[in-house]
């Protein structure tokens, strides 16, 4: 984005290191938003759905008790009803958390 605004015809007036700085900034706040938007729903209709809820508490319980500590990321990630459900897939199963 940075080398675009620089190589681009705009006047060399508009090229400012402050530009460029505000340019960036705003692409990396609206991608935090972003996810915070997400994260948001996704709580929301996890605590609101008691039964997803429990499923998702016993499936993490289980595996942190298999290796008797917290789970790293990948190992979150190996959990199918945990990615099931916060996938970004088209059509996960558990996509109707968030419709």
């Amino acid at each position: 984005m940075i080398r675009n605004i620089i190589d681009s015809d705009l006047p060399e007036s508009d090229k400012t290191d402050r530009r460029l700085m505000k340019e960036s900034l705003s692409v990396i706040l609206a991608g935090v938003e972003t996810i915070a938007n997400v994260l948001m729903a996704l709580t929301y209709h996890v605590l609101a759905q008691p039964a997803i809820f429990d499923r998702l508490q016993r499936e993490i319980g289980d595996a942190e008790g298999n290796v008797g500590r917290r789970l790293t990321l990948q190992e979150l990630k190996d959990l199918p009803y945990l990615v099931s459900i916060s996938s970004s897939e088209p059509d996960p199963p558990g996509r109707a958390l968030l419709t």
